[in-house]
């Protein structure tokens, strides 16, 4: 193993012998069939210890007292079941919380594991096989020099993995398929694309009952931890951006394109260059890889004005802010008319609408967003400010929850009466909700962006 993943190990191992020192208690709460908001909060600013309530606004006034802990804060990631949730405790530390009963358990005792995604009652995730450290800036590979001069990787900690699935209804954990993997790339379609471990990689599907089929090899100059994919809508073609072991690790990248049904390759790059990230950020030049639809591919690192389009049917690869087709479906009255569908053509539908065009307002649920404004439908004044939709706003768009300027209250707004009360006196420190009932989500992989 390389030095600098030892450290890394060393440190994860450290860390987690301080949490088992930190206060973490979980108490019993009732909760009904409603949506459940978490409030994080303390009851003196000078506490060490903090505090997490649950409510469930369609049966409770007031929060229940959930948890008390220091340090790391629990994060709710997906409810399971009506009482079953899944928790990150700390890094890659996930467990399932009944909360009726107050117990916690490890999702895998003594492994590392990596979240996938969660589909209803059931948790995919990866269990590797030896402790899998950080990659990136962090350590997990060993750099050298290469022809040229450029930066390249002389070797890297491959993992080896088993892809697990806990069903929360069940309460038993099993092995969707003994086949050994590297790593998971995408989950789409319910289909896991994965890259096979040991010799003669493959990048493989794995169906949730178990079925792997392989698609083609797996260059073995390809770093795995740096490889990532995306499939077409019809799921007949797939990108796949990677790193060549004899590629500039801070300055290149490759990409291929592959039709499945034909089984052959569309377009292939091999030094696509990209910028050197901060060695403060963590992180690894990354080139991503998203389809428009089934013939054109954007990639590039996340730059409106500089990623690239390739039409693969044509062969032709222009800058997005030149595109030809920009004219005739992309003009300012469609940021009004059709908001989302004008930021998805423009490669920028991860923003919120009124978070590029001020004065915007967007129907959200029961309630409409303006500048991080929460405004009532047809209402002028706005009911609340400094709204984070994702985290304050619930997953059926019924209540919303804010924490005023002026601090000292956490306040629920009613959509449907349109009426607000408080929850406590104290302002909560984060916000989360879960959904009422157990639905599909992909959560995505943790650490592959």
């Amino acid at each position: 193993m390389p030095r600098c993943a030892s450290i890394v190990l060393l440190c994860l191992l450290l860390s987690r012998a301080v949490v088992a020192a930190e206060v973490r208690q979980f108490l019993p709460v009732r909760i009904g069939d409603g949506p459940l908001l978490f409030m994080v909060y303390r009851d003196n600013p000078d506490d060490e210890v903090t505090l997490l309530g649950i409510l469930d606004p369609t049966h409770h006034q007031a929060p229940q007292l959930a948890a008390r802990f220091s340090g790391h804060i629990p994060t709710p990631v997906a409810r399971l079941t009506r009482e079953s949730l899944l928790v990150d405790l700390s890094f890659m530390e996930y467990a399932i919380w009944e909360l009726e009963s107050g117990s916690v358990a490890p999702l895998v005792a003594d492994r590392t594991t990596d979240l996938i995604t969660t589909q209803g009652s059931d948790v995919y995730f990866v269990e590797y096989l030896e402790p899998h450290p950080f990659f990136g800036h962090l350590g997990g590979k060993t750099l050298g020099r290469g022809p040229g001069g450029r930066t390249v990787v002389i070797a890297y900690d491959q993992p080896r993995a088993h892809l697990m699935v806990y069903d929360a209804r069940a309460r038993k954990t099993r092995q969707v398929t003994n086949t050994i993997i590297e790593k998971v790339l995408l989950f789409q379609r319910d289909v896991f694309w994965v890259v096979t471990a040991d010799k003669e990689r493959q990048l493989a599907t794995i169906t949730r009952d178990g079925q792997v089929t392989h698609v083609l090899p797996f260059d073995k100059h390809w770093v795995t931890p740096m490889s990532h994919m995306a499939i077409t809508p019809d799921g007949n073609r797939l990108a796949v951006s990677t790193l060549h072991d004899q590629q500039d690790f801070h300055k290149e990248r490759g990409l291929l394109v592959y039709d499945i049904k034909e089984k052959k390759t569309l377009f292939k790059a091999a030094r696509i260059p990209v910028e050197r990230r901060s060695l403060m950020s963590g992180s690894a030049p990354h080139l991503s890889v998203q389809w428009l639809d089934n013939r054109r591919l954007e990639y590039g690192e996340g730059s409106l004005l500089e990623d690239k389009i390739l039409d693969v049917e044509t062969d032709t690869v222009v800058r997005s802010i030149e595109h030809e087709e920009w004219g005739g479906q992309f003009s300012a009255s469609s940021l009004l008319t059709e908001p989302v569908q004008a930021l998805k053509l423009i490669g920028a539908e991860e923003y919120a609408p009124e978070e590029l065009f001020p004065g915007l307002r967007e129907k959200v649920g029961l309630f409409e967003l303006s500048e991080w404004k929460l405004h009532f439908p047809f209402a002028s004044a706005p009911v609340a400010d400094r709204i984070d939709r994702e985290h304050q706003i619930s997953p059926d768009g019924e209540w919303a929850v804010a924490v005023p300027a002026t601090g000292g209250q956490t306040l629920l707004i009613d959509g449907r009466t349109r009426q607000l009360r408080e929850l406590m006196p104290a302002a909560s420190l984060q916000l989360f909700w879960l959904p009422a009932t157990a639905k599909s989500s992909d959560v995505g992989p943790r650490r592959s962006k």
